[in-house]
């Protein structure tokens, strides 16, 4: 496949990836001049129409999220039965090459690699889109480092396809209520996500097995080792983020990513995580720690072990021994009233209060409105928006803040941003394609392959051309305009139902037999030319159009356009008039043109006027007879 070019416009470079359901290239986009990543499906899978189905509803799907820490969908297609995806390249080491070459990784990292992808797992579950296949294979890296999510649904998509099956590969990182064969949730997802945590802080996943069935296996025998009996450096909170995760209850779990993503920052700032809205699971032992014995606040004398009378009186303490207390109680009065001082000068001179804190959130590559959404969410404010010029990031995405990340201020601070300056757009004109005579959906797609639209559309009724395919075009093929424009097409809707007429009648008559099925008169149209006019320049001359409208149908759109030799539009009528209506319009043209009458956007008639002859220029010469 290397060397290959896909839809005319993506030159597929060489191989960088191969997984269970797909092979991934390096591309590069010859319309945008851009690097891309082109994710082609096995040929083994392409021969499966539900698999196809699925491939392509999930990858559309995703295609409609945007976000800093999403991977962006580009374009999906089909060329000789090969179904691909064209997604934004990240050239970086995906999250399983950096555990393989370098796990255990410290905590920060793991934290804010999971806080990255929590945020862009809580942007697809308010859009509705849940993941399915969220693993380290699937986290990817900018050059930057900010980590992106990719592959949303697209390889559960497969898998639902073989009967709910899972993939080899993804088995390590399944909720168990999708090992049960339920429907995967959004929680699934943070189950997923924490999964990966704990790989990326142990070094190895927390169900070993070396196929999908002994992986599930070992998730339906028992909870996994705990983290820190892995990596005894993992500090509790982490712990506590991981399993909570993990929980094989759903309802144990964390409710939302937004909940998640609360403790990650706690975690990733190296603020407390709490542990109090946690239980445990029942199948872990709880070690609890062992409480020391109560102990009195005060020496106990030890008396003999000899009999007392009942009569008897406590013995007297020796002068040494009322000294003592004599102090002690002493002692005791001053404190209490060094207390009473404290206390009354807290309830009537009260000092300084220390404000609520909070921690900054990173923003950097996100957008002004995710920027502001995400530190109103941290109790913070959005504050100055500068721009800079930068070559890397997208522009509108934020490139610095201040204060940092992780930082502890006061809550309801500013925090500043700066972002990449948009680029200056250039116009970008495409050739018109021709669409005439294929079915209205291939001209669709050859239209936006180019970066045109599909405008109006006029359906019409033909004996000659099948239903659903374009009859006409607006504009011609081989002009050049600006891409997004919009192209407008005359669809055929077959042969119209036969009808008896006895008369036609005169235009926009209706034939009295046939009150029930009237007939649709075409508009009769007359284009004169005005020899009398004589113009300033001798190239220039003046038409009268006459446009007589037929039928029964009122609110008919007539529209009268001039094309001169420069190809320019020109439009000179445009208005809905009723049956019988008589549009008159002058036309002056100079050299060349076209006289074009459409009628609800179908061409009925199109004159083309030839320049007239030069003009002979008078001479003195005398002509002598022969």
């Amino acid at each position: 496949m290397n060397g290959g070019l896909l839809a005319g416009r993506y030159q597929v470079e060489e191989e960088i990836g191969r997984g269970g359901m797909a092979t991934v290239y390096r591309g590069f986009d010859r319309s945008l001049e851009r690097r891309v990543a082109i994710k082609m499906l096995h040929a083994e899978l392409a021969g499966d129409e539900e698999i196809v189905g699925r491939f392509r509803a999930e990858a559309q799907s995703a295609a409609r999220l945007s976000h800093a820490n999403i991977a962006q969908i580009f374009d999906t297609g089909a060329e000789d039965g090969r179904h691909f995806i064209v997604i934004e390249y990240l050239p970086e080491p995906d999250l399983k090459s950096i555990i393989r070459d370098f796990a255990p990784l410290p905590v920060h990292k793991v934290a804010e690699v999971a806080l990255h992808a929590c945020e862009a797992l809580g942007y697809a579950h308010q859009h509705g889109i849940i993941h399915r296949d969220v693993k380290p294979h699937n986290i990817l890296f900018t050059t930057d480092g900010r980590a992106k999510l990719a592959d949303f649904g697209i390889a559960a998509a497969i898998g639902e396809a073989h009967d709910g099956k899972p993939l080899v590969g993804s088995a390590h990182y399944l909720s168990p209520e999708e090992v049960h064969g339920n429907a995967p949730t959004p929680q699934s997802d943070l189950y997923s996500l924490g999964v990966v945590m704990y790989e990326g802080l142990t070094g190895r996943t927390p169900f070993q097995g070396e196929t999908t069935d002994a992986v599930i296996a070992k998730r339906l025998a028992g909870p996994p080792p705990a983290p820190r009996a892995l990596n005894p450096n993992i500090p509790p909170a982490a712990e506590h983020v991981v399993l909570k995760a993990m929980a094989t209850d759903p309802n144990q779990r964390y409710q939302s990513a937004g909940e998640m993503l609360a403790d990650l920052r706690r975690l990733a700032a190296g603020a407390p995580v709490t542990a109090s809205d946690v239980e445990p699971d029942a199948t872990q032992t709880m070690v609890l720690p062992r409480h020391p014995e109560p102990v009195s606040s005060l020496p106990v004398r030890e008396t003999s072990p000899g009999p007392r009378r009942p009569d008897a009186q406590p013995a007297v303490a020796s002068s040494g021994g009322g000294w003592f207390w004599g102090v002690m109680g002493f002692m005791i009065g001053i404190v209490a009233i060094v207390g009473l001082v404290f206390l009354l000068k807290e309830l009537f001179f009260p000092g300084p209060q220390t404000p609520p804190m909070a921690t900054v959130p990173g923003v950097t590559g996100l957008s002004v409105p995710q920027a502001s959404q995400m530190l109103a969410d941290a109790e913070l404010r959005l504050g100055d928006v500068d721009e800079e010029e930068d070559t890397e990031a997208p522009p509108g995405t934020v490139i610095s803040q201040d204060p940092l990340m992780s930082a502890r201020v006061e809550i309801g601070s500013e925090v500043d941003v700066t972002i990449a300056a948009p680029e200056a757009i250039e116009d970008v004109t495409v050739e018109v394609i021709d669409v005439v005579g294929v079915p209205l959906e291939v001209a669709d797609a050859n239209l936006k392959r180019i970066e045109l639209l599909v405008g109006e559309i006029a359906y019409v009724n033909d004996d000659t051309a099948p239903e659903g395919e374009v009859m006409a075009q607006d504009p011609r093929p081989g002009l050049e305009v600006k891409t997004g424009q919009a192209v407008d097409l005359t669809v055929s809707e077959g042969p119209a139902e036969p009808t008896e007429v006895d008369d036609p009648g005169d235009p926009g008559e209706v034939d009295p037999g046939g009150e029930d099925d009237p007939v649709e008169q075409e508009p009769m149209v007359t284009i004169d030319e005005d020899t009398a006019y004589v113009g300033d320049d001798p190239m220039e001359r003046r038409f009268d159009v006459s446009v007589i409208v037929g039928g029964v149908r009122e609110g008919q759109r007539i529209k009268i356009v001039v094309v001169d030799e420069e190809e320019l539009k020109l439009v000179v009528h445009d208005d809905f008039h009723d049956p019988g209506t008589n549009v008159e319009q002058q036309i002056r043209t100079t050299g060349a043109a076209w006289i074009e009458v459409l009628r609800d956007g179908e061409q009925i008639e199109s004159v083309h006027l030839p320049a007239p002859a030069a003009p002979v220029e008078p001479t003195d010469e005398i002509i002598e007879p022969e």
